[in-house]
């Protein structure tokens, strides 16, 4: 008892520690439960609208509530979970990319992505214990970074003040052949019960949105022939 009580108290410390850290989720929802009757235009979905859709742009008052790697399943829970604060909603833009029916934190070996929903946005969906967690969620080498980063910049948010992702610039650019090979293997796997699960999220966006008569609007984004190419 001696022995581990100090490694436990130290590790709740650093949870602390982590989930004090102000990040996207954080900001997302303090602006929908502050603001979010004011959204007339919402902005759902992956990467692909994180980045790929600026708020400031569209005439209404419109909100960027994607993530990266949002799968369908969260796009979902993340109207249940607030639609008490999207009365004033008018409609929806959603982004169905080549591999989004096929797509989850499972098949991607991204299960560490449900924490954020847990722990930040309050989304009773855990399947795991870690998924309570920040150390358990995360490696150590990770997590130290994350803290020692903090530390030295202070906050850091990558999305702007409506929500879109500002950090995919070209100080950061990587090869886009590389990346689009890595990106291509991740999405191409094509499972039954990926598909089926996906489309039954889907089903309840539109459900959701009908019963609200919300506007749904649904696209596919464009991308780089080194990408489109391997799908």
């Amino acid at each position: 008892a001696l022995y581990f009580t100090p490694i436990i108290i130290m590790a709740i410390l650093v949870e602390i520690g982590l989930r004090s850290i102000p990040n996207e989720f954080k900001f997302k929802n303090k602006y929908v439960t502050q603001k979010g009757t004011t959204i007339k235009t919402l902005i759902l979905g992956n990467s692909h609208s994180y980045y790929g859709i600026k708020p400031e742009y569209l005439e209404q008052n419109c909100f960027n509530a994607s993530q990266i790697s949002q799968p369908l399943q969260y796009d979902y829970l993340f109207l249940k979970h607030f639609e008490n604060y999207l009365s004033s909603v008018q409609r929806i833009i959603l982004n169905l990319s080549s591999f989004s029916l096929f797509f989850n934190f499972e098949s991607a070996d991204e299960s560490w992505r449900n924490k954020n929903y847990i722990l930040y946005y309050g989304i009773n969906n855990w399947n795991s214990y870690k998924d309570n967690s920040e150390i358990l969620s995360l490696p150590f080498s990770v997590n130290y970074r994350r803290i020692k980063k903090y530390w030295q910049l202070g906050p850091t948010l990558t999305c702007s003040e409506k929500g879109w992702g500002n950090n995919y610039t070209a100080a950061t650019s990587k090869d886009i052949f590389t990346t689009a090979k890595k990106a291509a293997k991740k999405h191409n796997i094509r499972k039954q019960g990926f598909f089926d699960s996906n489309k039954k999220h889907l089903q309840s966006i539109i459900d959701w949105c009908n019963k609200r008569k919300v506007q749904l609007l649904l696209y596919t984004p464009p991308s780089h022939k080194a990408y489109y190419q391997r799908i």
